[in-house]
Formats: C-alpha cells, sequence, structure tokens
C-alpha cells in the first residue's frame, strides 16, 4: 500500500477539526527498537554505533547533528532508511503505545475530533503497530513521508487532498524537524517531550505547545479549537 490511506475521507472536511500525529516516538515507544536495528545496520553502511551512554546528549541534536556525530554518509541514507523500515517490520508488532495514549485517542475521538498520521515510517508497519495495539480504528488517515526532511510537503499535500485548512489542524510530533514542518505549512505543533528528543532541546525550537504526559494532548487540543470556534 503506497500513499494515502482514508478510511472516512468524505468525513474530513475544511471544518472539521483534525489532529495529525507523527508516529514514532510520538504515539509509539520505538526508540530502542531503531538505535538496536541502526547499530545492526552500521557496519554494513559504514557509520558510527550508538552507546548507551551517548543517548542522553544524542537527545539534544538535531537529526543532522546526530548525522555528523556518527559519521553517517548521507548519500547512503535512502538505503539506510528502506533497510531499516523492512527490518522494523519484522519487529514492529512488539512496540507498545506510551502509557495513556490509548486513553487519550479515545477521548479525543468522544469529543468529535479526526484524527491522522504523518511518518517517516512505512504505512505497513504502522498499521500492523495501531492493529496489534487496538487503536488501527481510530485513526481517519495514515500518510507516509518519503523523504526523511520532508514532512512539511507531506503535510502539505496532505491538507490539500482532504481539503484541510489551516485552522483546521493541529500536528503533534516529538522532533526538531516536526516543529520545523508545521511552521513551514504554518500550523501549530504540540511537541511531545517522551520521544527521540528531549524536553530542553524541544523547547528551545519554540513549539506552540510543549506535552509532557499524553492527557496533555487532549487538553491543548479541545482548548484550541474551542478557542478558533
Amino acid at each position: 500500500m503506497v500513499g494515502l490511506t482514508e478510511r472516512r475521507p468524505n468525513e474530513i472536511m475544511s471544518d472539521v477539526n483534525t489532529v495529525i500525529f507523527d508516529f514514532d516516538g510520538t504515539l509509539v515507544d520505538s526508540f530502542g527498537l531503531s538505535v538496536r536495528l541502526s547499530n545492526a545496520l552500521a557496519p554494513q553502511y559504514g557509520y558510527r554505533t550508538v552507546r548507551d551512554s551517548e543517548v542522553p546528549r544524542l537527545k539534544k541534536l538535531s537529526v543532522p547533528e546526530i548525522f555528523r556525530h556518527l559519521e553517517f554518509p548521507l548519500y547512503k541514507l535512502p538505503m539506510v532508511l528502506a533497510k531499516a523500515r523492512r527490518e522494523m517490520g519484522r519487529e514492529i508488532e512488539t512496540v507498545q503505545l506510551f502509557e495513556g495514549m490509548g486513553h487519550m485517542l479515545e477521548r479525543l475521538r468522544s469529543a468529535g475530533i479526526h484524527l491522522g498520521i504523518v511518518t517517516s515510517n512505512s504505512i505497513g508497519n504502522v498499521q500492523s503497530c495501531l492493529s496489534k495495539n487496538g487503536v488501527l480504528e481510530k485513526f481517519d488517515f495514515v500518510h507516509a513521508a518519503k523523504n526523511l526532511f520532508g514532512k512539511h510537503r507531506a503535510l502539505g499535500k496532505l491538507m490539500k487532498k482532504m481539503d484541510l485548512s489551516q485552522n483546521s489542524v493541529i500536528y503533534v510530533g516529538d522532533e526538531s524537524r516536526d516543529i520545523e514542518a508545521s511552521r513551514k505549512v504554518n500550523i501549530p505543533v504540540i511537541a511531545v517531550t517522551w520521544g527521540f528528543q528531549d524536553r530542553e532541546r524541544l523547547n528551545k525550537m519554540s513549539p506552540d505547545f510543549l506535552a509532557d504526559i499524553p492527557a496533555d494532548i487532549e487538553k491543548i487540543v479541545l482548548s484550541y479549537f474551542k478557542k478558533k470556534h
């Protein structure tokens, strides 16, 4: 399955409030698996492995800074990402939602909020993981960003395709590139502090909102859309 998976496309219009989530590090705790897969591929593709002692420091760095630290050959990035997604697919059903995430998603759905995902992971991996965690049906769409640094293009394309206005959307992510992507398409962003980058790093990027627990997302989203209407 490629591109956009629309579950109820006719329900999503420009006047409907929609929350778009990042996947890895935002909805699910895949950091440990991501590091393990990266380390397994490092000898094959010629970059450094990540030691456990380095993790706190790496969570303060942007993705380009991490690549420089690991001496990662950027021309190999498409190959590494494709291989990592395939390998992740073998274990994706072991990845769990963050604690409290399922309840928060249910509360947003009950409030009439539409939910979707824009991810750098594969649609197949995302759907398998969400299905195993019992929350796949809570999402109206899953959209894949083909380029690691092209999430703003994926967001813009998705919003145009589904007729979503800037005032009707809020994005939720765990990295500085999520914040940057949201700014480029002029939508507000909630940065979550439990993912791939720490609170200090995210706060420096001045997101519209910071969430320290999943319940914060619900409070922020409902308050934001209430003010909009």
